[in-house]
């Protein structure tokens, strides 16, 4: 296991959390006030758990996508910072900025202000700053609630990328359960501060009639797959994009 909360609780929002982290994409979600945010401030410790332990193997990068702070600093320069802080070597950094925008796509506004990026950018620039040390495990916190499809396509690649060449382990925190739903492995569902569903991504939202006890709605195509099964009595299976259930359905014509 590359993380492991053992008995996790912080005052009265986090309650008894014990799970564990593989390779891949794994996926929390619950709705507002569940704890997904603090959750990933005290895997990154960012925070101190009340009580319990966490054990991680690896180096941790961490980014709050949605209070990523925004300065007049040159995109450039504010890579190289934190490259610095992390004690790299000067003659390794213009190499690693560089390959870090390329990643996400942002390689045409090195020498832009921060300031002056988008919306759609900035999500792209914060995923950037961890990208650039290279840890193993990558812990994000809402990055996809500004990104248009275009855009949306890119991290997607970017995040598959990272899971099947680099084997890193990425922790996403999000609301965008259809959007989560593509990419995830592992899915952690939160309520009030507890783990109340967890297993692989199928396994969890196929289970709609529990997902809804908590106000989550199953992604699209899973919806359509059970309500086949329950009004027609056929099993289409689990797909992650519709498209690929099209073909199913014609196939079961």
């Amino acid at each position: 296991m590359e993380i492991t909360l053992k008995d996790i609780n912080y005052n009265d929002l986090l309650k008894d959390i014990n799970i564990s982290f593989n390779k891949g994409i794994n996926g929390i979600i619950g709705c507002n006030g569940s704890g997904k945010s603090l959750l990933l401030k005290i895997i990154s410790k960012e925070l101190k758990p009340t009580s319990g332990t966490i054990e991680i193997s690896k180096q941790v990068g961490y980014v709050d996508c949605l209070n990523f702070k925004i300065s007049n600093e040159l995109v450039c320069d504010y890579l190289k910072k934190i490259l610095i802080i992390k004690n790299y070597k000067l003659d390794s950094l213009n190499e690693r900025v560089d390959k870090s925008l390329i990643m996400v796509g942002l390689e045409n506004v090195k020498y832009n202000r921060i300031s002056s990026l988008s919306n759609n950018e900035i999500i792209r620039l914060s995923i950037a700053s961890v990208l650039i040390y290279n840890p193993k495990i990558i812990i994000i916190d809402e990055p996809f609630i500004t990104l248009d499809d275009n855009n949306l396509k890119k991290i997607f690649k970017i995040f598959r990328l990272l899971k099947l060449r680099y084997n890193k382990t990425i922790i996403i925190a999000t609301n965008k359960i259809d959007i989560l739903h593509k990419i995830a492995d592992n899915i952690y569902v939160l309520d009030k501060g507890k783990i109340v569903m967890k297993g692989d991504k199928y396994e969890v939202f196929m289970q709609e009639k529990n997902l809804k006890k908590y106000n989550l709605i199953v992604p699209d195509v899973i919806h359509f797959s059970n309500l086949v099964l329950e009004k027609k009595n056929k099993k289409i299976g689990y797909r992650d994009e519709i498209n690929d259930l099209i073909k199913d359905i014609y196939r079961y014509k």
